[in-house]
């Protein structure tokens, strides 16, 4: 039986629910924003190259390279304190016109205060304990909610006194009016469960504003921060219930697979069993083990048997949060299109194991007792 969990308060323990692979997400789009925020110093149509000093280049380098670094996750903190401090030195010429940079800010002095690091960065690879708890502190989360719910107030004050009824210039008068009201309405976040609804309202809000040109401010920073703000809780497991997740143990991405999974599943509804071992062989009959992949079969509680695409979403949907989100945009791929993706994966995967210190590494008990 799975114990039930309260969505509607984010935290247990002072830390919230967000994994390290599911923050890995926000990183990477932080580092991609940084590289384009660097990148936009430049502009030939306006300014040759001649015309910039060493110093200005040294800049931009170097505010393109933390950027990369951040989003892969190497000396990512270093590279975070870089980027403000880059920034600073030389700021954007049009940075009256970047409305998303205090939320920017806040996630890079967010990053720099968060614990190091997190599935999905370079720093965590071959790490035995792939996710070694790794748990986003609640106060991170407090504070994007009350700068988003700022930034949308003061968007939907702007919105609410620019709106008139004979504006023919914009969507109509109705429908601004409806965009304005729920910026407004962001402060009843606090109210527990009325949270994950206000969210999916102010991201619905934002999204169409932008769309009817009731704003103009959909960045790619602000739907950072809306991404920040989500409580992976709002989308628990599909179905927590137990399954064995069989592996080809002489695959370096069914291992990847293994380390990822493990990392992810708080709810630890996976145990693992390679392919042709003890456990393979007895849950599974030789008609049903007749035909099978040779990557990754998933076998649940039930007895179903779930290969290729069809398990990979599985895994997706048991892990919850953005990754079940991941799934139900996947499943919109008709099945067909999705097993002759995994199909190519699979026929085109190396044939060896990871390196040595991936392949076989030394689990702490609490991983151990998952191998069966």
């Amino acid at each position: 039986m799975t114990a039930h969990v309260d969505a509607s308060e984010p935290v247990e323990h002072g830390k919230s629910a967000w994994t390290g692979g599911q923050y890995s997400l926000i990183r990477m789009g932080l580092g991609v924003w940084v590289v384009t925020y660097f990148t936009s110093f430049f502009d030939p149509f306006v300014a040759p190259a001649s015309s910039h000093d060493a110093a200005f280049w040294i800049v931009v380098g170097a505010g393109i390279t933390a950027g990369v670094l951040l989003a892969v996750g190497l000396a990512d903190r270093a590279m975070a304190l870089g980027a403000i401090a880059l920034g600073a030195y030389q700021p954007s010429p049009d940075l009256v016109t970047i409305p998303e940079l205090p939320f920017i800010l806040w996630l890079l002095i967010a990053h720099v205060l968060l614990p190091l690091a997190p599935y999905g960065s370079l720093a965590a690879l071959g790490r035995p304990d792939a996710g070694a708890d790794w748990r986003m502190p609640a106060l991170t989360l407090y504070v994007s909610w009350t700068l988003m719910c700022l930034s949308y107030m003061g968007s939907g004050l702007v919105a609410f006194s620019v709106a008139e009824p004979d504006n023919n210039a914009g969507p109509p008068y109705p429908i601004s009016l409806i965009l304005a009201v729920l910026q407004l309405a962001a402060p009843l976040m606090i109210v527990g469960p009325l949270r994950r609804w206000i969210w999916s309202a102010l991201l619905l809000a934002h999204v169409s504003g932008a769309a009817l040109l009731v704003s103009n401010d959909l960045w790619f920073g602000t739907l950072l921060m809306q991404a920040a703000t989500f409580d992976p809780r709002w989308l628990p497991p599909r179905d927590p219930s137990q399954k064995t997740l069989f592996y080809d143990g002489e695959c370096g991405i069914c291992q990847g697979a293994v380390r990822f999974v493990l990392s992810e599943d708080r709810a630890r509804a996976f145990m693992f069993a390679p392919l042709g071992g003890e456990r393979f062989l007895c849950e599974l009959t030789e008609s049903e083990r007749a035909g099978l992949p040779d990557s990754v079969v998933i076998r649940t509680e039930s007895g179903e048997i779930l290969t290729r695409s069809a398990a990979a979403l599985t895994v997706l949907e048991s892990l919850g949060g953005f990754w079940r989100a991941l799934a139900y945009v996947a499943r919109v791929i008709p099945s067909d299109m999705r097993d002759a993706a995994y199909d190519l994966v699979a026929r085109n995967r190396p044939r060896r194991a990871s390196p040595e210190g991936l392949a076989c590494p030394i689990l702490p008990p609490h991983l151990r007792e998952r191998f069966v």
